[in-house]
């Protein structure tokens, strides 16, 4: 009879022996190519399913092969050399990649683990072999697409060095031009002080002329120097508009408008050239336009008066013109219009019309010679048809007339009586009480022409020549100050700085109103910033210097 030692020892082995059993089943099942090799020969001595499967051989073929032998990729040395850490047993275990050939030649790439066992009290090598070609196709397209990213990074930093320098060439590129535009502007802005100066003594004179006690002849002669002058502001207007279009500063300022009248103040300008040359001048009104609009008024009345004005330019004696305005379409409240004005006069070559609406451009030199003009009417009509939301077209034959017509977007508004304010509007400006005013002005035609239209409301004048003099009656007492801006030793909003600074302490305040012949955009904001009031341009209109000096001081 056995003893329990003896018994529990057996069933320790009987365990043992069914544990590395259900091993040796896993492993011979195992997808993965598990081989072993004799430690001292190094010759194959077990191959798993999966090794035989994967390879193509049979057990019989692969038991007859080394392990050096199946890592076609190293020769026998360099093989030897590879494991010989895991042989001398500096290492328990060696992973390697290479590649194996199947018995058919085909290679596969693997990854080998090797490590030292014994087996059938055997010292061996055991080599568990995983197949990692998808792993190698997968690092390879990888590479590949770091390598193609690389690639694109490289071009994108080229693009990009390319762009840069791109950039910085259009920013010098932008910096000339700017420079250029701003001495464009500022040479402008002082061409426009510097001529409107005298015309604004031109015009105040003439004016003043013709209000006077003249004969016939003499008043004749005021009128034509009166007309010319407004012809010579006309071109400065032109240039100056054309500027601010170039400069990106022309707004639209939509307003209430009554439609009917506004067409016929556009007819009204240009009536007395119209009967001097006989021309038939008709007027077509769409009858189903409303009767209010609200747009710019001003806008449409620059361009039709210079479309209406070359008309009667370029229309012989006894011709016609034909000033049509119709609905073109209406969507609720919002009514686009369509302006167009039509002459029997000289018309345009086909190939000459591709460049009528260029700056200083005329159909050709002798036309310019001719009939006159700056050549900027039409460009500058052009570019406000585009701001309103349109774009101004022609249709012409040599010879036959033309036709030149633009659409704008208009927005209808109810009828409201406005018979009180219409009144009120066009009302002289009368002045309850008398003002004692500081003329500050340089220029002694525009000291006696403000001078003379102040005194003829019944105000008291004092004059100062610069912003000198003008800080010298600080301690006298004013309603307000007429205040030029260019004067010598010291300009109006340096001397307007300076009052402004002294009121700080007294706790006065006197209105002053810009009179100046900067009529650039801008200008009106700037010099409101600087602490005047109230800006005036010149040539001054009498009107609206009564009605600016009556708001500062009501």
């Amino acid at each position: 009879m056995k003893d329990k030692g003896t018994i529990k020892s057996t069933q320790e082995h009987i365990e043992q022996s069914s544990a590395l059993d259900d091993y040796a089943k896993i492993i011979e099942q195992s997808l993965n190519e598990i081989l072993i090799f004799d430690l001292e020969s190094l010759k194959c001595i077990y191959a798993n399913r999966g090794a035989l499967y994967n390879m193509k051989f049979s057990n019989k073929e692969i038991l007859n092969l080394s392990l050096p032998e199946l890592a076609p990729e190293y020769t026998p040395d360099s093989f030897y050399k590879l494991i010989k850490p895991l042989l001398l047993g500096e290492v328990e275990k060696l992973t390697y990649t290479s590649f194996h050939q199947r018995k058919d030649g085909t290679i596969y790439d693997i990854e080998a683990h090797l490590q030292k066992i014994r087996f059938k009290n055997t010292r061996c090598i055991v080599s568990i072999i995983l197949d990692i070609s998808d792993r190698v196709i997968a690092e390879q397209k990888l590479r590949e697409h770091v390598i193609e990213l690389e690639l694109q990074r490289l071009q994108i930093e080229e693009q990009a060095d390319t762009l840069i320098k791109q950039a910085i060439e259009l920013k010098h590129a932008r910096d000339a031009a700017e420079t250029a535009t701003k001495a464009k502007s500022i040479f402008l802005a002082n061409m426009s002080h510097e001529i409107r100066t005298p015309m604004n003594g031109v015009l105040g004179m003439s004016e003043l002329l013709l209000e006077s006690n003249l004969c016939n002849e003499q008043k004749e002669l005021a009128k034509n120097l009166s007309i010319s002058a407004e012809s010579l502001l006309s071109i400065i207007n032109d240039i100056l508009d054309f500027s601010k279009i170039e400069a990106g500063k022309l707004e639209i300022v939509p307003t209430v408008f009554e439609l009917e009248e506004f067409i016929a103040s556009v007819e009204g300008l240009h009536r007395v050239r119209i009967e001097s040359k006989d021309i038939e001048f008709e007027v077509k009104l769409d009858q189903t336009l409303p009767a209010r609009v609200k747009g710019d008024p001003d806008r449409l009345r620059q361009i039709l008066n210079n479309l209406i004005g070359n008309a009667v330019k370029f229309t012989p004696n006894e011709g016609k013109i034909t000033f049509e305005i119709k609905k073109s379409s209406q969507q609720n409240s919002n009514i686009e219009i369509l302006f167009s004005v039509t002459d029997t006069g000289i018309g345009i070559s086909e190939e000459k019309q591709f460049k009528i609406f260029e700056a200083f451009s005329q159909a050709d030199a002798d036309t310019t010679r001719h009939y006159g003009g700056t050549g900027l009417g039409l460009a500058i009509s052009s570019q406000l048809a585009k701001l309103m939301g349109g774009e101004l077209k022609l249709s012409s034959l040599e010879g036959e007339g033309s036709t030149f017509y633009f659409s704008s977007r208009l927005e209808s508004c109810s009828v409201v009586e406005k018979a009180e304010s219409k009144k009120e509007e066009n009302a002289e400006v009368t002045f309850d009480k008398q003002l004692k005013i500081l003329l500050v002005e340089d220029n002694p035609v525009n000291q006696k022409l403000a001078a003379t239209l102040l005194k003829k409301v019944g105000h008291l004048i004092t004059v100062a020549h610069n912003g000198v003099e003008a800080l010298e009656h600080s301690s006298e007492s004013f309603d307000l100050i007429l205040m030029d801006i260019e004067m010598p030793l010291m300009n109006g909003i340096e001397a307007t700085e300076i009052i402004r600074e002294q009121e700080k302490e007294t706790g006065n305040h006197v209105p002053i109103l810009a009179l100046t012949a900067h009529a650039m955009a801008g200008d009106k904001e700037r010099f409101l910033a600087k602490g005047m009031d109230g800006y005036v341009t010149k040539p001054l209109k009498k009107q609206e210097l009564y009605k600016s000096i009556k708001e500062l001081t009501a």
